[in-house]
């Protein structure tokens, strides 16, 4: 009979556990960069005019809060003016690029869930063959 009541008892605390710490609420995950244009680690032969980024989600405006910022391989910013915000897309008007080379896209953005996002990727421009 005490080994059944040991049981109950073992039983009761783990549906207590269980209803306790199991039935929270989904984690609110940070946008993520969903569309690149241009796209990581492209190919260019014809010199963007703009970088626009598209995430997962929604993103907070707040002024300087969501900024991408270009630099060609010499280091020098091509980013012409600020970065502009649509909902979910950012985006950026450039310089005329005249460096071949490998062109960084730096960006660091505000999830809906204020949450600050910084990430980074590269494209290449080149000469046409």
């Amino acid at each position: 009979m005490q080994n059944l009541s040991f049981r109950a008892l073992t039983a009761t605390i783990l549906v207590s556990v269980i209803a306790l710490f199991g039935a929270t609420e989904p984690a609110t995950a940070h946008a993520q960069l969903a569309i690149a244009n241009p796209k990581a680690s492209a190919v260019l032969t014809k010199a963007p005019t703009n970088v626009t980024l598209t995430f997962d989600d929604e993103l907070i405006p707040v002024d300087g809060g969501n900024q991408i910022v270009v630099t060609d391989p010499k280091g020098k910013v091509m980013s012409q003016a600020a970065s502009q915000l649509k909902g979910a897309t950012l985006s950026v008007a450039l310089k005329k690029l005249t460096v071949f080379g490998r062109y960084k896209v730096l960006y660091r953005v505000l999830s809906a869930d204020g949450h600050p996002v910084s990430a980074f990727y590269y494209f290449y421009f080149q000469k046409k063959k």
